[in-house]
């Protein structure tokens, strides 16, 4: 009987079939499982590094291709990309234009020029895109038109956005000179010339205070600018 209780635990040791339950009660290695724990584990040095380098390389391209936030510096007519140039700066009216009407004006107009049933009045064939001179024209966008108003013999009545202080005499000719010689739409009018839209800034620069112009009052003004 002893030498079976002396030699029991070396059997054990020999033979896997008889450690079911010797295995475990001996003591993990820390190398084979973590426990997970609620420690906060800091950032490495190197990937602060990297996200400040990142984050200043954005900031320097930003400002570096920026092009002043303007929308005259993304026309790839004119001179420079996001750098001073003492270069003159030639711009296509046309192109400049269908930028900026596709930000300012689609909106409401819509890019296919139709306008919205009921709300906004269509550009497209419209008689005050095509008038002879842009006189009348270049107010509403300066300052907008509001109340009833009659465009190929629908009645609309809505409040337009004024856009003097956002766009400056060449956009505004611009834009103006795209919507009036726009080809897919069929239109063949004279384009607007950025000298024709600083004359009418001028000389309505109190208009802001009397609010946007009504259909009556434009009517009543002469399709070409008198000349001073």
């Amino acid at each position: 009987m002893k030498d079976d209780k002396h030699h029991a635990p070396q059997a054990a040791r020999r033979d896997p079939a008889l450690r079911s339950g010797v295995g475990d009660l001996e003591t993990a290695s820390p190398l084979e499982y973590v426990e997970p724990g609620e420690e906060h584990r800091g950032y490495s040095l190197l990937f602060v590094c990297l996200l400040c380098g990142f984050f200043a390389w954005g900031g320097w391209y930003t400002q570096r291709y920026s092009a002043g936030y303007t929308a005259l510096g993304y026309d790839e007519n004119s001179a420079g990309v996001g750098g001073k140039t003492n270069a003159p700066v030639v711009i296509d009216p046309y192109v400049l234009g269908r930028r900026l009407y596709g930000d300012t004006c689609a909106k409401c107009h819509q890019m296919d020029g139709l306008g919205v049933a009921g709300q906004y009045p269509p550009l497209v064939q419209s008689e005050w895109v095509l008038a002879e001179g842009p006189a009348r024209l270049v107010r509403i966008v300066l300052d907008a038109v509001q109340g009833p108003i009659t465009v190929k013999g629908v009645e609309y009545n809505n409040v337009m956005t004024p856009w003097r202080d956002t766009l400056n005499d060449v956009q505004v000719a611009a834009v103006l000179t795209y919507v009036r010689t726009q080809k897919e739409w069929g239109h063949n009018a004279s384009p607007v010339t950025p000298e024709e839209v600083a004359a009418i800034r001028q000389k309505t620069k109190d208009r802001p205070g009397r609010g946007p112009w009504t259909a009556v009052e434009l009517l009543a003004l002469p399709e070409h600018e008198p000349q001073p």
